[in-house]
């Protein structure tokens, strides 16, 4: 059982998605208090989650407290928490451990990373402390940073995570959502690349 903590509610829905689709069961809640009562109920009925999932920048109470006060709390001893932050050093490794963090995952989380540190955390093996750090990125080419691009996704958190991963390389990008729409953009302007949906309605990316 894993508890999601996040108050964005697109981080939620993917985070939900994903664990889901490994058969956890999950529940998610957009802030340290609502975790910290749902945690504690779930203790008392004698169905006590086994991970957080946790933001670390959230308004009220960040991830960091939200692990203190877990840590603090004997009905919830067990609980494995694991911290997901856009700052790759969030805290040193002292900290983290005297706060109970099992690790942390740099966002946006990639599914193949959060599948790995999830099964090594259950299994009770170990896990390091933090990840490694980033490597310095290349700069993009010019030409790569002038390309109009278009979006095609009919989905709007598929479109949101695209739209913020070509935005942190340096790209904007216009949507378009379906094939249809594609082709409208195509008569108003010229794009340089197409990313395109292959399922999408009224006219897929085939």
């Amino acid at each position: 059982r894993v508890l999601i903590v996040d108050d964005n509610a697109t981080n939620r829905h993917i985070l939900h998605h994903q664990t889901a689709g490994w058969k956890m069961r999950n529940h998610s809640v957009s802030g340290g208090a609502a975790a910290l009562q749902l945690l504690r109920e779930a203790a008392a009925r004698g169905e006590p989650y086994h991970l957080l999932l946790t933001d670390m920048m959230m308004p009220e109470m960040d991830g960091l407290a939200l692990a203190r006060t877990v840590k603090a709390d004997p009905s919830l001893a067990g609980l494995r928490v694991i911290l997901l932050t856009s700052i790759w050093e969030p805290a040193d490794a002292d900290e983290l451990a005297a706060a109970g963090i099992a690790t942390y995952l740099p966002k946006p989380v990639k599914q193949a990373a959060l599948f790995a540190t999830l099964a090594r955390v259950v299994a009770g093996t170990a896990v390091p402390a933090a990840p490694a750090r980033r490597p310095a990125a290349p700069p993009l080419p010019a030409a790569m940073q002038r390309a109009r691009v278009l979006l095609a996704e009919d989905l709007p958190v598929n479109q949101m995570v695209a739209l913020g991963l070509l935005e942190s390389l340096g790209i904007q990008a216009d949507v378009a959502g379906n094939g249809a729409a594609v082709l409208d953009a195509l008569g108003k302007r010229d794009y340089d690349i197409i990313l395109m949906d292959c399922q999408m309605p009224v006219m897929d990316g085939y």
